[in-house]
């Protein structure tokens, strides 16, 4: 009963991630992830947090917002860019295929189980 009851609780925190930020593209959910089917521009939203458990099929765009955290389990399979935030760690599980891109005046550390491709720079 708990299970289902945080799965239901991430389902809505997923929906209400895209719609605050009225995203028009494809996605669909599988096995608790949000996954988006090509990039996803989030930018100059003014959000505090993304959703747990996105998948980005493209590259994902959040700069010019309040993130203060990345969500766990975020896998990007293009670049994340994410300057102009408020980053104070990179979560657990963290998956970036071509690259992690921001300028945060905190130093980052990265977890041992992130799997970055590309460049990475802060």
């Amino acid at each position: 009963m708990i299970d289902k009851i945080r799965h239901i609780k991430l389902y809505r925190m997923q929906i209400n991630f895209i719609r605050k930020i009225n995203f028009k593209g494809d996605y669909y959910f599988k096995n608790n992830n949000l996954i988006i089917k090509g990039s996803l521009n989030c930018s100059n939203n003014q959000l505090t947090k993304l959703p747990d458990n996105l998948v980005v099929k493209g590259n994902l765009n959040c700069f010019n917002n309040q993130l203060i955290n990345l969500p766990n389990n975020l896998v990007v399979e293009g670049r994340l860019n994410c300057y102009n935030n408020q980053l104070t760690r990179l979560p657990d599980n963290l998956v970036i295929n071509g690259g992690y891109c921001s300028n945060n005046k905190v130093k980052l550390k990265l977890p041992k189980d992130a799997k970055i491709g590309g460049y990475f720079y802060v």
